[in-house]
C-alpha cells in the first residue's frame, strides 16, 4: 500500500467471490503465484490482503500475520488503480511471468518495511499460509521466490520466508509486531538492489513445521539511499518489496528400497519436477542411459542400486540412492486334496495354492501350468479336482508298491516370461487301503541308528495264501541309496530284522522287503 493511505485501519471484510487454489505437483505452496483470487472484480483498492483492519479481501489462500495491511496486485485490478502493476503509486513494474493474456491475472503481493531515521522500525507487514503438508524432519527442501525492489523504495536486505511449527497470526492489542524467524527457511544475501526481478533463493531441514511467513525477517536491516518520493515526511524510511512465484519443494529423493521378483517392474523417485532443477540417474552395476526424469519404472535382470543426483536452480546437488532387489519368482505351496484315495481309484490330487492366477497381483496373467513327475508313479494329468472343483494335478501312484515315492515339480509361466517352480517329494502308504499286503512293519521312521524290520499280521482273511507263504518265509531285506545303490542287507528267520544304519550319510534310502507279491518297498529316511 502507498504511504498516503498506509495507517488507514478498517474492521470491515467482504467476499464476492471464490477462486480456485493454484498448487503445482510437488509444490507444497498453494497459490505461490499469487494468481487465484476470491472475488470476480477485484476494486483497486488497498489492503486487499485478509488483516485485521482491511476492507478487502480479494487473495486467496494467504493473509497478513501481524496488524498490518499487506498490499495486492493485479493486473485485473482496475486501470489506473493504486494496485494495478501499471499505475502502482509506489512505482510501476512488470509482474513476474507476465502474460498478456486478458484472462491473466499476474498478481503479486507488496510488502513494506517503515521505520524513522535512527530509529527501529516501526511498521512491518508479512504474510502468511497453512502449507500443504507439513515438513517432514527426514527430508531436505528447496525454497525459491522471486523478489522487486519498488522504484521508490530503500533498499532492504533479509528479505525472505520461514516456516514455523504454529501459526504466527498475533492481532492482539492492534500492535504491529515484528515477526521473529525460526531459522528454518530462506533469506535474501544482501540488499535487493535491482529494481528487476531477482531470485531468493535456498534449502534447509524441515522441522515439522506447516506455516510459511514471508516478509523482512530482520525489519532493522533497510539502508537509505534516496528519500521516498512523495512523501509528507522527509525522515522517515520506507522499505518495499514485490513478491510472487513463492516455491516450497521437498527435494526429490530415489526412494526406498524395494524387492521385486523377475520380470515384475517397479516406480522408484517422486513424480514431480522442481522448476529449474535437473535429474540424472546412475546405475550399479552400471545400464544403458536413463531418462533424465525425477522418476523411473525400472526392470532390472538383477539387484541394483540406483543413485538420483539433483542439480537445483541454485547449483547446489544433491544424491540419493534406492536398491532395488531382485529374487526368484515363487509358487506358493502345493496343497494336497487326496480325500478318500482307497475309493477315488488311487488318485491324489494337488493344487497349487492361487485361484488360478499370479499369487502377485502385480504380475502379468499365466500362460500355463507345467509338471513333471518322477519317482514310482503312473504319471499324472491336469484338470479339476472332483474334491473341490479347483485346477489340480491328478497323480496316480503305482499300486504295485505300498509306499510309492516320487516328486511332483510343478511351474507358473508368466506372460512376461518369467516362471515360478513349485517342487514337492510326496508318498503314499498304500496298507491303509490293502492292509493285507503289508506284511512287514518297519520302525523308527526316520532312523538315526537302526531299522527294526518286523513281521506283522494280515488284516485280510481272504489273503490266507500270502498269510501262509510270509509265515514260511525268513524276513529278507535290502537298503538301496535314492541312486540305487544296495548298501545294506539281511536275513533272518525270526519274526524280526536289526539293520544298522548309523555309519549311513542322512538322506532318503528305499528299503525292500520279501519276495514276489508278498515284496514291500518303503521310502526311509536316515537322520542323525
Amino acid at each position: 500500500m502507498n504511504t498516503f493511505s498506509r495507517y488507514w485501519l478498517h474492521v470491515s471484510i467482504y467476499l464476492l467471490g471464490t477462486a480456485a487454489h493454484a498448487q503445482n505437483a510437488g509444490n507444497l505452496i498453494i497459490n505461490g503465484n499469487f494468481d487465484a483470487q476470491k472475488v470476480s472484480t477485484l476494486s483497486g483498492f488497498v489492503y486487499n490482503i485478509k488483516s485485521l483492519g482491511s476492507d478487502h479481501d480479494e487473495l486467496a489462500d494467504w493473509e497478513s500475520t501481524n496488524y498490518s495491511s499487506p498490499d495486492y496486485y493485479a493486473t485485473n485490478a482496475p486501470n489506473r488503480s493504486q494496485t494495478n502493476p501499471n499505475s502502482s503509486v509506489i512505482g510501476s513494474f512488470t509482474p513476474y511471468n507476465y502474460s498478456a493474456s486478458p484472462s491473466a491475472h499476474n498478481g503479486c503481493i507488496g510488502l513494506v518495511t517503515i521505520g524513522y531515521v535512527n530509529q527501529p522500525p516501526s511498521y512491518s507487514e508479512y504474510v502468511t499460509q497453512k502449507l500443504a503438508a507439513p515438513l517432514s524432519t527426514s527430508r531436505t527442501y528447496y525454497a525459491s521466490m522471486q523478489v522487486y525492489r519498488a522504484r521508490v523504495s530503500e533498499y532492504v536486505t533479509t528479505i525472505g520466508l520461514d516456516i514455523t511449527t504454529n501459526n504466527q497470526i498475533d492481532y492482539a492489542n492492534g500492535s504491529n509486531k515484528h515477526f521473529v524467524a525460526s531459522g528454518v527457511g530462506i533469506q535474501s544475501p544482501g540488499y535487493i538492489t535491482a529494481q528487476q526481478w531477482t531470485p531468493v533463493r535456498g534449502t534447509f531441514q524441515g522441522n515439522g513445521g506447516q506455516y510459511i511467513n514471508i516478509g523482512n525477517l530482520q525489519p532493522g536491516n533497510y539502508q537509505q539511499t534516496s528519500p521516498y518520493i512523495p512523501t509528507p515526511q522527509p525522515h522517515v524510511e520506507t522499505a518495499y518489496q514485490y513478491i510472487d512465484d513463492v516455491q516450497v519443494y521437498p527435494i526429490n529423493i530415489a526412494g526406498s528400497d524395494a524387492i521385486v521378483y523377475c520380470g515384475m517392474p517397479t516406480t522408484i523417485g517422486e513424480n514431480y519436477t522442481i522448476p529449474g532443477a535437473t535429474y540424472s540417474w546412475s546405475t550399479n552395476p552400471s545400464t544403458s542411459s536413463l531418462p533424465s526424469t525425477p522418476q523411473l519404472t525400472v526392470n532390472p535382470a538383477v539387484s541394483t542400486v540406483y543413485t538420483l543426483t539433483v542439480t537445483l536452480p541454485n547449483g547446489t546437488v544433491f544424491s540419493s540412492s534406492a536398491t532395488v532387489e531382485v529374487n526368484e519368482a515363487e509358487m506358493y505351496a502345493i496343497d494336497s486334496e487326496d480325500g478318500n484315495t482307497c475309493t477315488n481309484g488311487g488318485t491324489i490330487f494337488y493344487v497349487p495354492l492361487y485361484t488360478p492366477g499370479p499369487y502377485d497381483p502385480a504380475y502379468a496373467g499365466t500362460n500355463g501350468i507345467t509338471w513333471s513327475i518322477s519317482g514310482q508313479a503312473y504319471g499324472g494329468n491336469w484338470g479339476p479336482s472332483p474334491i473341490s472343483g479347483r485346477p489340480a494335478l491328478w497323480v496316480v501312484p503305482n499300486r504295485s508298491i505300498i509306499q510309492p515315492q516320487y516328486e511332483v515339480t510343478m511351474t507358473y509361466h508368466y506372460a512376461n516370461g518369467c516362471t515360478a517352480t513349485n517342487t514337492n517329494y510326496l508318498g503314499w502308504d498304500w496298507s491303509v487301503c490293502y492292509p493285507y499286503r503289508q506284511a512287514y512293519s518297519v520302525k523308527p521312521n526316520p532312523a538315526a541308528s537302526e531299522l527294526v524290520v518286523a513281521r506283522t499280521p494280515f488284516a485280510n482273511n481272504n489273503a490266507a495264501e500270502s498269510r501262509d507263504a510270509s509265515a514260511q518265509s525268513p524276513i529278507e531285506v535290502r537298503l538301496y541309496s535314492s541312486f540305487g545303490t544296495l548298501v545294506k542287507e539281511g536275513k533272518t528267520p525270526a519274526d524280526q530284522l536289526v539293520i544298522d544304519v548309523q555309519d549311513l550319510p542322512n538322506g532318503i534310502y528305499y528299503l525292500r522287503s520279501g519276495t514276489g507279491k508278498n515284496a514291500v518297498s518303503k521310502a526311509i529316511e536316515v537322520r542323525h
